[in-house]
């Protein structure tokens, strides 16, 4: 899955690095527990398909709740018409464009003039509305003029160059994640994480952007968040180690969580939300059916006394055909969404194992899990990478699984309500 591998690859090997360096006692129990955790989270999102299907039908059920949450924060957003720190911008990009024109670079101030007039007309009234197509198109060549007359400046006044880029490149960003989300399908899991992970990266900027009272208060790292965001969305995104490093730093911060599970928990959340809709619609199937055998069994008692015609006596016999189809197809989508609260509820375990710290862990007292995980790991591991059924599983081996799922369901499903929270 490109990107998604080389993550789970980096989040296995980050973790256990870490659990080289401890040789023994609670924290390699942790610390061993975390690295089985990342692996298997990774693979569940590398095989999502063989657990949810495909990812059409989950992008269905969360796209009406991204879309909803979206409008309602556009329009809490309109209220905010202009941007406090624009007038110190303003006066630290005005004596950039004396410096460039004193340098004989008169070209390149118009550009920034340009650009910077066009940012600030924009951020007038694009919290109601996105940029148009062609606004696209000028935002990349305006944000070309920030980065160039950047370098090309003091320090004093570089910083209010490149936060005026960094609203160019948000609106662009904004716009970018509102076709996605406006579209019929998401290509990928892969993809959908890299959705969520910008939307969520944007909207903490943006929260700063919108609320800072000067120029100085938008740091490198708001600029920085941006930036990933653009290239999370990408159709080939890279992320060196060094952003990594920088972006799991950031996250810990302002999250309070690690890079991985900030990512993997939009998959958990993703497929809480559609056992949910899953739940369902299997209770109204069975509703469906029950009313039916009960209409069935009346109609066999009217044929066995004789009151039924001919035709109808055949029509009762092809409907009880068709009945005991349907009551098989009710027991394979009974026994697939129990296994799929199964893998979800165990997902939600191990994600957690991968964001608790040792003392939370500890006080929670769920060490025990984490001594289990390598097990119940390598169980799920052997169902998804190596297509083992479920119903092969040994006794045991499906009591282990199911114990610590179920351990996990309430938080689960804590976890889909989190669905509506986070969205640009």
């Amino acid at each position: 899955m490109g990107w998604l591998s080389d993550f789970v690859s980096s989040a296995v090997s980050t973790v256990s690095s870490v659990v080289s360096a401890v040789v023994s006692g609670v924290k390699a129990v942790v610390q061993k527990g975390k690295e089985i955790a990342a692996k298997v989270v990774g693979v569940m999102a590398n095989e999502a398909e063989a657990i949810v299907g495909k990812v059409k039908r989950v992008w269905q059920t969360v796209k009406p709740w991204l879309a909803t949450t979206s409008i309602v924060m556009k329009a809490a957003a309109t209220a905010t018409r202009a941007y406090p720190w624009l007038s110190g911008a303003l006066s630290a990009c005005s004596r950039a464009l004396d410096a460039l024109v004193a340098f004989d670079k008169s070209a390149l101030a118009a550009r920034l003039d340009a650009a910077i007039a066009w940012a600030i007309e924009k951020a007038k009234k694009l919290q109601a509305q996105y940029l148009t197509d062609e606004e696209v198109a000028e935002a990349q060549k305006h944000k070309r003029a920030t980065h160039e007359a950047a370098k090309a400046v003091d320090e004093s006044e570089r910083h209010a160059i490149q936060v005026a880029g960094f609203l160019i490149e948000s609106m662009r960003v904004r716009r970018q994640i509102h076709d996605l989300l406006q579209a019929d399908s998401i290509p990928g899991f892969e993809h959908y994480l890299r959705l969520r992970a910008a939307q969520k990266l944007l909207q903490n900027a943006e929260q700063v952007l919108q609320s800072a009272r000067s120029v100085e208060a938008i740091s490198a790292d708001d600029l920085f968040l941006v930036k990933v965001g653009a290239e999370l969305l990408a159709d080939l995104p890279s992320l060196s180690d060094a952003d990594a490093e920088r972006l799991d730093a950031i996250v810990e911060v302002r999250f309070g969580k690690s890079l991985q599970p900030f990512v993997f928990e939009e998959m958990i959340i993703a497929w809480a939300s559609e056992y949910q809709v899953r739940e369902a619609q299997q209770s109204a199937l069975e509703s469906q059916l029950i009313n039916e055998h009960i209409e069935y069994k009346r109609l066999l008692r009217k044929k066995k006394s004789g009151r039924l015609s001919a035709t109808e006596e055949t029509e009762v016999t092809q409907q009880g055909v068709e009945l005991d189809r349907r009551m098989e197809e009710m027991k394979a989508v009974q026994t697939e969404n129990s296994e799929f609260k199964i893998f979800l509820q165990a997902a939600e375990g191990f994600l957690q194992i991968m964001e608790k710290d040792e003392d939370a862990i500890l006080q929670e007292d769920i060490l025990h899990l984490a001594e289990n995980s390598p097990v119940v790991g390598q169980i799920i591991i052997e169902c998804l990478q190596h297509n083992k059924p479920w119903s092969t599983l040994t006794d045991d081996e499906k009591s282990l699984v199911v114990g610590f799922s179920n351990i996990f369901e309430a938080a689960s499903r804590a976890r889909a309500s989190q669905l509506v929270e986070v969205a640009v």
